[in-house]
Parts: structure tokens; C-alpha cells; sequence
């Protein structure tokens, strides 16, 4: 029944067969809310000042496949892509994930080839994340006709807000939004300011967790030195609060905790991840040496995303609900040793499997881990 909640019900049930998979829920539902009739996307379209000019003939579809052009390492599937009399309108959606490897530009680029009048690239994201359009067009023949303009993901929700009585899939929808953080709120509640007051005593006690023997632990894998103040970047722009260290290129290891933002009924989640960057070097053996960790019945409790896709980050990860740890009278050592735990199971993954490949590769440049 649609009153029930409908889209806050579906999201549940998928999120048993995916990691995060709110970002694809979004795209499909807010490109079907658009596709309900020709009024409610030239609104759209208008008041965000992405097109003001009216159309006869439109279409939409998600996850358009691009077939890639010479200069590009891979195919490009914009999120939505939209299709006008004299328009073609690219958007990308991020909520809580970065760009991808040139992402945009990408898409500018295969715009630039579009023989239309409108060619226009939206960039939809929850938090703000500057980006120059100069550096998305610098390589297009066009680059005058090729609009970039960044949306956030609360304008989007005021928007359906405004017209949740034109339908009752997109009333679903603005109630979704409203539920995942999605909708800003311009009104510090009671709830806010509890939250800003505990926010002190949380990190210290999250801190506590993490440092002493469980950070030497941790620094003892691949040698590196965690930096204190990057927890707060990470939380800040990926809403997990973490130690993590690179390794030959953009693949990383890490541990702490990860917020679940799209969903506030659900516990924070311990874990540590093993995390390959898209077309970062080694990415096809290490793929290959992450499927054998987890062929091994030692680690499989260890779940696996996106390796057999090359364009995303993707990895390993291994971890527990905080819920898990509420049960004893002390917490903070209970976590500890959780962490001690996953952390040795760190290393010898990391030092068995990985190591040796990578200080393979590192001796071509002169450095070792």
C-alpha cells in the first residue's frame, strides 16, 4: 500500500542484496518521477534554470550506455539522461560517493559531440563539491554550448514538495527523500542540538577505540603513520570515521566506523576494508588476489563489492553492527577487541597476499613497502 511507505519498504528489501544502494534507488525513482508527464519536467527543468524553453517531444532513461570515444579509457553511463526537440541534458548522481575517474568530463565530451543546440550536464550530489566547468570542457571542440550546473539533492526534494499532490508516487518519494537525509531542514531541532552537545563525547570515546595498541596495530601492517585530523575528512566527506593508508596508487586499507546516512534507524557499522581504486595500478591482480582471500574458508566472512567492475571502487570489507557491542558493561573494550581481531585478520591478508605483489611493483620506482 502506497500510504505504508512504499519506496522506504522496497529500500529495505534491497538493501539485502547490495552494499549501498541508495544512489541507484534515487536515480530510477527521481527520472520516473520526472517522466510523469511533460508539465512536471519542463518545471523541473525551468525552475532550476537548467532549460527554460518549452518541448513537444521528450524522453528518459537511466544509465545510459556511452560508448567510449578515442581519448577515454572506458564507456560512460550517465545516471540519467534526458532527451528534448533541441536538448540533450546528462545528469550524474552522487550521494555520498565521489566522482568517478574523469567522470564529467567524460560526459562533457561525449555532449560535445551531440549535434543539438542544448547540450547541458547536471551534476546532482547531497553535499557540495565544487567543480570548474573550464576543467570539464577544456579538451571539447564546443566548449561555449556545453552548460555544467551542480544541484544538490534538498533542491531536488523542495521541488517534489511542492508538487507531492500531483501524484502519489512522487508524495512517496518526498517522503523518502525526507527519511535518508536527503531534505534539508532549516530548523535546528531539539534532537540537533542534543547531538551537537554529545558530538565531543562520541569522538572521544570512538578515539579511545581506535588508538593506543589498536593503532600501532594498524601502522604495523604496511608501516604508515595515520593522521588524526583525516577522520574528521572522512566524516565529513564520506560520512565513515576511519584511519586509512594508500597503497601503490589510489588502493587503500582501513578500519573504523561507517555511518549508515540512508538510513538513521540502522547502527553504525565496525568494519575494515580493503579497497581498490579504479584504474589504479595493479587493479586486475589485485582483483584476482582478493577473489582467492575469499576463497579461503579463513576470511569468508568477508564480503566483496564492484570487483568485477572495473569503473568503481571496489574491495573487501568485514564488519559488525555497534548494536553488537551494546550488550556488555564496557563497550569501549569490547570494540577494542573487535578491532584487534579484524586488524590481525588484516595483516596477514595484507602482508600474505598483498605485500609481496606490490613491493614487486614498487621496486620498478625504487621504493618498498
Amino acid at each position: 500500500m502506497l500510504m505504508a511507505g512504499l519506496f522506504d519498504t522496497l529500500f529495505k528489501l534491497r538493501l539485502k542484496h547490495e552494499n549501498d544502494p541508495l544512489e541507484d534507488y534515487t536515480t530510477e525513482i527521481f527520472a520516473h518521477c520526472l517522466s510523469l508527464n511533460k508539465e512536471i519536467l519542463y518545471d523541473f527543468l525551468k525552475s532550476h534554470k537548467i532549460l527554460e524553453q518549452e518541448f513537444e517531444n521528450y524522453s528518459i532513461t537511466t544509465q545510459y550506455h556511452l560508448t567510449k570515444i578515442n581519448n577515454h579509457d572506458s564507456d560512460s553511463r550517465p545516471d540519467v539522461a534526458i532527451f528534448l526537440d533541441n536538448a540533450v541534458i546528462f545528469f550524474e548522481n552522487k550521494v555520498g560517493s565521489a566522482e568517478g575517474q574523469e567522470q564529467l568530463k567524460r560526459y562533457a565530451e561525449h555532449l560535445d559531440q551531440r549535434n543539438i543546440k542544448h547540450r547541458i550536464l547536471v551534476y546532482l550530489t547531497r553535499d557540495y563539491e565544487k567543480k570548474e566547468r573550464t576543467d570539464l570542457v577544456k579538451d571539447c571542440k564546443h566548449k561555449d554550448s556545453i552548460r555544467f550546473i551542480q544541484l544538490r539533492w534538498y533542491e531536488v526534494a523542495g521541488f517534489f514538495e511542492k508538487h507531492q499532490e500531483q501524484s502519489q508516487i512522487i508524495k512517496e518519494f518526498f517522503i523518502f527523500l525526507k527519511t535518508k537525509n536527503l531534505y534539508m531542514n532549516k530548523i535546528f531541532t531539539e534532537a540537533d542540538i542534543q547531538t551537537l552537545n554529545n558530538f565531543s563525547n562520541v569522538t572521544q570515546m570512538m578515539d579511545e577505540t581506535m588508538g593506543g595498541i589498536i593503532a600501532e596495530k594498524f601502522e604495523n601492517i604496511d608501516g604508515n603513520i595515520s593522521q588524526y585530523s583525516a577522520r574528521f575528512t572522512q566524516l565529513r566527506n564520506h560520512n565513515r570515521y576511519i584511519d586509512g593508508h594508500s597503497f601503490a596508487g589510489k588502493h587503500w586499507i582501513g578500519f573504523g566506523y561507517w555511518f549508515k546516512y540512508y538510513d538513521e534507524q540502522t547502527s553504525p557499522e565496525l568494519f575494515a576494508v580493503i579497497e581498490l581504486g579504479p584504474k589504479a595500478p595493479l587493479r586486475n591482480q589485485l582483483v584476482s588476489i582478493l577473489k582467492t582471500v575469499l576463497s579461503n574458508e579463513k576470511y569468508q566472512h568477508w564480503r566483496q563489492y564492484s570487483l568485477d567492475d572495473p569503473s568503481s571502487w571496489a574491495g573487501i570489507s568485514y564488519g559488525k553492527s555497534l548494536e553488537e557491542f551494546r550488550q556488555g558493561p564496557d563497550h569501549i573494550k569490547a570494540i577494542q577487541n573487535f578491532f584487534l581481531e579484524i586488524l590481525d585478520e588484516l595483516d596477514a591478508i595484507f602482508k600474505t597476499y598483498i605485500k609481496p605483489l606490490v613491493n614487486e611493483h614498487l621496486k620498478k620506482i625504487g621504493q618498498a613497502l
